[in-house]
């Protein structure tokens, strides 16, 4: 019996969902980050960075933001003490799905 060319193509799809890093700076409308996470989660492992401004416009505690990871300037000088240290904005790169592209929006 041999498989059918769908039968096939459908085996070599990727199991796992793609990685995102969302970046939203402090732009009014950044108040529609947790619809824009929200519906992003639902084909992807997403993750999320703001700037200090974006906070104004972003509620972390919605359910959106739940189980994603989010960084900000804090996050990136937390963990780095001296040269060698990790440094957040490099290491977050590699996790992502396709860190050569940059969609970017309001």
């Amino acid at each position: 019996m041999s498989s059918s060319p769908e039968s096939s193509s459908v085996a070599s799809l990727p199991t796992s969902k793609p990685k995102l890093l969302v970046g939203f700076s402090g732009s009014v409308a950044s108040i529609k980050a947790a619809q824009l996470v929200a519906q992003l989660k639902e084909v992807a492992d997403v993750r999320v960075v703001l700037t200090t401004a974006a906070k104004h416009f972003v509620d972390l505690s919605d359910a959106a933001f739940e189980g994603v990871a989010v960084f900000d300037d804090a996050s990136e000088w937390s963990a780095w003490r001296a040269v060698g240290d990790p440094v957040v904005h490099i290491e977050v790169r590699p996790a992502t799905h396709s860190p050569n592209r940059v969609v970017s929006f309001a």
